[in-house]
């Protein structure tokens, strides 16, 4: 099972508040944000998430055919 410690939580809650802000200030950059350039904010950000999503979220496992 993941963590559902209160400090990853709030630390992924901050995260989201720190994408509206600068959302707000700056604009949605779709391209940038689906490919982030290296080095920019988004690729920052992006990182962030997915290592606090990796400890908070269960893998998915996919269906796999039954060997023949």
């Amino acid at each position: 099972m993941k963590s559902t410690d209160p400090k990853l939580i709030e630390e992924k809650l901050k995260l989201d508040q720190e994408f509206k802000d600068y959302i707000a200030k700056n604009g949605f950059d779709y391209a940038q944000y689906c490919a982030p350039p290296a080095g920019s904010w988004y690729e920052s950000y992006r990182q962030r998430v997915a290592a606090i999503e990796d400890k908070m979220l269960t893998k998915l496992e996919y269906w796999k055919p039954p060997a023949a």
